[in-house]
């Protein structure tokens, strides 16, 4: 790194990672067999900082562990960036925990070091994702975030090309009403003292959570029934087979599909409904949204 070791291991505690992940982020980081391939995801990243677009980068064929290696050293510039735009010192930390979040689940998944999820990154580090309470706001185009075909479908006022809210759900805890409520508060304050020049007309949902059969089967006052019903549903539903058993079971292959003990509710209600060769589906929801 062209850092310090001091502000070196300040970057590491920033972005989260556990002690075993750490140690295996130090050696990388001094791998020079991943070096070049590093800066080529990095140089790759750097023009779209600062646009709100989210770059498709996928086709680069650059490894994993190199573009984890990028955002380490990109961390820095980035949160030179939130400086410069006034984000807070504690969205920044919150953003950034997210890199941590996902070499543990990386490590939960396949029982080693990685980073499955590099793309899922890919928004923190152009400067357009912020973790905001119990929830993550992208601010993006709406042609970025709904279906194609189903503009017309979306409430009155709101048109191609505004300025909206992608929502997401980290795996961090509960998705209690009033965590929403609060995290969807922050958003609001934030992107309109952060981002004034931008006038956010809605909060986007794409997530299988958002599947209608879940509000159709769960009981009404549950946390994720509760959630789904913030939501204006827009276009039709698509076919996602593999979303809930990633998130819920950390596999995909339907063939695994694992037969717990004791499994909760939701995770009956998966394994039923797959059972019965239904596919789980993914939901776009559209939020109002007024900041403050």
């Amino acid at each position: 790194m062209s850092t310090s070791t001091a502000s070196a291991a300040d970057t590491l505690d920033l972005l989260g990672f556990d002690d075993a992940d750490r140690r295996d982020v130090e050696r990388l980081l001094a791998d020079p067999a991943v070096a070049e391939a590093a800066r080529l995801a990095e140089k790759a990243i750097l023009p779209f900082l600062g646009t709100f677009e989210e770059a498709r980068l996928d086709h680069l064929g650059i490894p994993p562990l190199a573009w984890l290696r990028a955002y380490v050293e990109l961390t820095p510039r980035l949160v030179a960036y939130h400086q410069q735009l006034g984000v807070p010192a504690e969205v920044t930390g919150t953003t950034l925990a997210d890199v941590g979040r996902n070499t543990r689940i990386h490590r939960l998944r396949h029982g080693a070091f990685g980073l499955e999820t590099w793309t899922w990154l890919i928004p923190h580090y152009v400067g357009m994702l912020y973790g905001l309470g119990r929830l993550t706001f992208a601010l993006q185009r709406t042609e970025l975030s709904v279906p194609a075909g189903s503009v017309a479908a979306l409430p009155a006022g709101i048109a191609a090309g505004d300025w909206v809210v992608g929502m997401h759900i980290p795996e961090s805890g509960p998705l209690s009403p009033d965590l929403v409520d609060e995290s969807i508060r922050l958003a609001r304050g934030f992107f309109g003292a952060v981002f004034p020049d931008r006038r956010i007309v809605a909060g986007v949902c794409e997530s299988w959570l958002l599947d209608p059969y879940l509000v159709r089967s769960l009981p009404a006052d549950t946390n994720l029934v509760r959630f789904a019903e913030r939501y204006t549903l827009v276009g039709d539903p698509v076919d996602a087979p593999t979303e809930a058993l990633y998130f819920l079971f950390r596999e995909r292959d339907r063939s695994k599909l694992p037969r717990l003990e004791h499994p909760t509710s939701l995770q009956r209600l998966v394994i039923d409904r797959y059972d019965r060769g239904e596919a789980w589906q993914v939901g776009t929801g559209v939020l109002e949204w007024s900041g403050d």
